[in-house]
């Protein structure tokens, strides 16, 4: 018998089967991902993007932040990239220049051309402190997220960022601006600002946490103590959207919103506190939706002290936003809600403690009714919540489980679960007994 073609035949299959593994083997390293482990404090610029954290030196050197994330908006062209960052704090301390677009000065900048990777900036250990990226040595903001660029952030501490709006430069976004894909993740913004520059005094500054012109989900997050004439926690514009869940805003001063909606966003809120946001006169709103987005309310609280309004909903010759809410609790001193010619679509079993919401019919809505909150935060670990008091209508008020999108809504803003089969209307679920520790997620 001749073995010969057999030998052959097998041979070029075996090649075939090799050669139709190469595409896939080069996508794996692709997308496998580099991972870059900063090792200092100092604020220094990476020496060369050559693929190697390195500051100073071309190879060797010290893996700074800032050199990090250098190196990340070259790789992610063509992988995701990973950096982890220990324990510790981290200080801005470069000044930006006049035009403040180099990624060596001023603020971090992610923004690679087109990519479909993400960079991903991460504590290295997601048990221990947060890291701290502080930029109160700068006149500038924390990170600058690029329109093309895929982001997250995970388990940080960003503060003390500074957005001026200067004559020359209308900049917004104290803590961040993002005009990209951007998820934080157990973030807390703190102490950020927008504001006005000396020879710009009478602008409107606008995001002192968040300035967002992308789409931006925030989840198990805080945004307190942020700055801002319009949106002192978060401010967006444009057509993406913004996601917010399990997450706490509150004491946000303002002179005007905490949160500024204004063009055709897609809003959501769930499981998640508005409270305590200032007015500097006494005014102001939680919300406010200026223009034409879709804005959804699930299983939240929204604490509004002062004059002004926990909601305001569009204005004079705008087109008008669409807004659903249910399952959750508006308390106002003065008003719950404010719109222009807005109909609310309610999906049941909210509590307003007026009658300004006219809309909220559905069935189990209360109006005029104390919902029996603790109206002063509470403190469980860091985290102000709102406590549905004994006795209190929003304890079991839904018959059933907290809905969203359809689908049942299983654990609270504090990760919580909503285990006793019927719905506590707002973002905290007293569960029996109420001394249940607080999970941060």
């Amino acid at each position: 018998m001749n073995l010969r073609p057999l030998l052959v035949t097998s041979i070029l299959v075996i090649l075939a089967l090799l050669a139709s593994f190469l595409p896939i083997q080069h996508a794996a390293a692709q997308s496998s991902g580099i991972t870059f482990l900063v090792n200092n404090t100092a604020d220094v610029a990476d020496h060369t993007i050559n693929g190697i954290c390195s500051a100073g030196f071309v190879t060797g050197g010290p893996c700074t932040l800032r050199a990090a994330v250098m190196e990340a908006v070259a790789q992610v062209l063509t992988k995701n990239v990973t950096i982890k960052i220990p324990e510790g704090s981290y200080s801005l301390t470069i000044p930006p220049g006049y035009y403040n677009i180099s990624p060596r000065e001023g603020d971090l900048n992610i923004a690679p051309a087109a990519s479909n990777f993400q960079v991903h900036i991460t504590a290295s250990n997601l048990a221990g402190d947060r890291p701290e990226i502080n930029a109160g040595s700068l006149t500038d903001r924390i990170f600058e997220i690029g329109p093309s660029a895929k982001v997250k952030l995970t388990h940080l501490n960003l503060m003390n960022g500074v957005a001026e709006y200067a004559i020359n430069a209308n900049r917004k976004g104290g803590g961040i601006f993002n005009a990209g894909y951007l998820e934080l993740e157990n973030v807390v913004l703190f102490n950020n600002v927008a504001r006005c520059a000396a020879d710009n005094p009478y602008c409107t500054p606008m995001g002192g946490a968040i300035a967002n012109a992308g789409s931006i989900f925030i989840r198990d997050s805080r945004i307190t103590l942020n700055q801002a004439g319009f949106g002192s926690a978060i401010y967006s514009s444009g057509t993406g959207i913004v996601d917010i869940q399990r997450s706490l805003i509150f004491s946000n001063p303002h002179s005007f919103s905490a949160i500024y909606i204004q063009d055709k966003n897609i809003l959501r809120i769930t499981n998640s506190s508005i409270s305590n946001n200032p007015g500097s006169s006494g005014s102001g709103q939680n919300l406010y939706v200026y223009c034409c987005a879709d804005v959804h309310i699930n299983s939240s609280t929204f604490v509004h002290r002062g004059s002004g309004s926990n909601i305001a909903l569009g204005g004079p010759y705008v087109p008008t936003p669409s807004i659903s809410i249910q399952d959750s609790i508006l308390s106002s001193e003065n008003r719950n809600c404010d719109d222009y010619a807005v109909t609310w679509v309610s999906g049941g079993y909210n509590i307003a403690n007026d009658g300004s919401c006219t809309d909220l019919t559905g069935p189990g809505d209360l109006l005029n009714t104390d919902p029996m909150i603790s109206i002063q935060p509470l403190f469980f670990g860091l985290d102000p919540v709102h406590i549905p008091l004994p006795g209190s209508p929003a304890l079991n008020h839904r018959p059933g489980n907290c809905i969203y999108d359809g689908l049942p809504v299983m654990a609270d803003q504090r990760g919580i679960p909503r285990a006793d089969g019927r719905c506590d209307t707002g973002a905290f679920e007293r569960n029996f007994p109420a001394y249940l520790p607080a999970v941060r997620r």
